[in-house]
C-alpha cells in the first residue's frame, strides 16, 4: 500500500515537474520571440523632407514630416529640411516605409504665451512628433525651429483699391467712381502682422483680371486680391467673402516736370560695334553727336509734386539713364548704305510716371565698307 502511495507522489510530482518546466520553456520563447518582433532597429537617418500637405510627399520610402498647427496657430514652414534620426520596432519597419508620414504638430498652448508685435521662435522637440506607429523614436540630429504666433481676426477693415497699371491709353484710375462691394471685410492673419495693420486702416486690395488678358476696361467688373506681401506673409480674408470692383477710368490730370541737358547714351547691337571695330562700317554724321537731351516727366499730380523740390530732382536725374537706340532701325545691314533717324528713350523712370524726350534732328548714315577683294 504504502508502496503503491509512494509511486502516485512521484508520477504527481514528476508532472508537475514537467509542467513547470513546459511552462518556463514557454516563457521563454514568448519573451525571445517578443523580444525579436518589438526590438527598436533603425528605419532611417539623414534629411527628410517637410511639407504643409500629405500630397508634398515624393515618392519612394524617405520620411516626410507633415506640420500641422492648431487652429489659433500661424507658423511659417521651415527654409531648409531637417535631419532627423528614425527607429521603431523591427516587425513594423517595412510598413513604415511603406507610408512614412511622421505627424509635427503645433500647439496652441506652446505659442500663446509669446509677445506681439513680431514672430517667436519655437524650437522643436522629440515630444512634438507622432506616428501610427507605437514605440516610434524620432530624434532631430541637428536644430529645427519655427516661427510662429497665434492668428487674429480683425473686422470690419474698409478695402483700398490699389491703382492698376494695364490701363488703356490716356485713362487713369478714378477711385471715387469705382464701385466695392463690399466695402468693409475682415482678415485673418499671424497676429504680428494684423496687428501692424492699425485698427480700422485701409487695406490695400489690387485688382485680379481673372485669366483676362489686355487692358482693364472701363465699367467692367474684376476682382479684387491682397497685396502679395501680406499674402507671403500668412494675411488672408476671412470667412465666405469675395470683394469685387467695377473699375470706373477717366481722362486723367496730368502735372510735369522739365529736366535738362541728360547725358545721352549711345547703344548699338554687338553686330553693329563688331563691324565698326573691324572697320567694316563706319558712322557718317550730317553733323556731330548729340551729347545731351532734354526730357519732360509727364504724370498725375500726386506722383509728380515729390519731384518739384530740388533735391528729388536731382535725384530723379541721377536715375534717368537717356539712350540712343538705332537698332530698332538698323535692322539687318544688308546694305552698303542706310540712313536712319535716331530715336531717344528714358530708363528708369518711375512707376507710374512717363518720359518724352525732345526730337534728335541727327541723321547718321551706316556705310559698309566694300571687301579689299572686290
Amino acid at each position: 500500500m504504502k508502496q503503491s502511495k509512494s509511486f502516485l507522489v512521484s508520477l504527481v510530482s514528476e508532472h508537475l515537474l514537467a509542467k513547470f518546466f513546459a511552462l518556463v520553456f514557454a516563457s521563454i520563447t514568448v519573451f525571445l520571440i517578443e523580444r525579436e518582433i518589438t526590438t527598436q532597429v533603425p528605419f532611417f537617418e539623414g534629411r527628410v523632407s517637410i511639407g504643409l500637405r500629405p500630397a508634398e510627399r515624393p515618392e519612394g520610402d524617405t520620411p516626410f514630416i507633415l506640420i500641422q498647427a492648431d487652429p489659433k496657430v500661424w507658423f511659417a514652414p521651415p527654409s531648409t529640411s531637417p535631419k532627423v534620426s528614425i527607429q521603431g520596432p523591427k516587425n513594423l519597419r517595412a510598413a513604415f516605409l511603406g507610408n512614412p508620414i511622421i505627424r509635427l504638430r503645433i500647439r496652441e498652448e506652446g505659442v500663446r504665451n509669446f509677445p506681439a508685435g513680431k514672430p517667436d521662435i519655437l524650437p522643436v522637440d522629440e515630444s512634438m512628433f507622432e506616428s501610427d506607429i507605437k514605440g516610434l523614436e524620432v530624434r532631430l540630429t541637428e536644430p529645427l525651429s519655427l516661427d510662429v504666433d497665434l492668428i487674429r481676426v480683425q473686422t470690419e477693415v474698409p478695402i483700398r483699391v490699389l491703382p492698376p497699371t494695364n490701363l488703356p491709353p490716356s485713362r487713369a484710375f478714378d477711385p471715387e467712381a469705382s464701385r466695392v462691394t463690399p466695402e468693409r471685410i475682415a482678415l485673418r492673419g499671424p497676429r504680428w502682422v494684423v496687428e501692424g495693420l492699425g485698427d480700422r486702416l485701409p487695406v490695400d486690395m489690387m485688382v485680379d483680371p481673372g485669366g483676362r488678358t489686355g487692358v482693364l476696361q472701363d465699367g467692367v467688373e474684376y476682382g479684387l486680391k491682397l497685396r502679395d506681401d501680406l499674402v507671403q506673409r500668412g494675411v488672408a480674408l476671412s470667412g465666405n467673402v469675395d470683394p469685387r470692383l467695377v473699375l470706373a477710368l477717366k481722362v486723367p490730370t496730368y502735372e510735369s516736370i522739365r529736366l535738362v541737358d541728360l547725358p545721352i547714351h549711345w547703344s548699338f547691337t554687338e553686330e553693329v560695334r563688331r563691324a565698326l571695330a573691324k572697320g567694316e562700317l563706319e558712322i557718317l554724321l550730317d553733323n556731330e553727336f548729340v551729347k545731351e537731351a532734354d526730357v519732360e516727366i509727364k504724370g498725375p499730380p500726386d506722383l509728380v509734386k515729390p519731384y518739384q523740390n530740388a533735391e528729388k530732382r536731382q535725384e530723379l536725374r541721377g536715375q534717368l539713364y537717356v539712350i540712343a537706340d538705332p537698332n530698332q532701325d538698323i535692322g539687318a545691314l544688308d546694305k552698303p548704305d542706310k540712313v536712319i533717324s535716331i530715336r531717344l528713350r528714358a530708363i528708369g523712370v518711375p512707376t507710374g510716371l512717363e518720359a518724352t524726350t525732345d526730337p534728335v534732328t541727327l541723321t547718321m548714315t551706316l556705310h559698309r565698307k566694300e571687301s579689299e577683294n572686290h
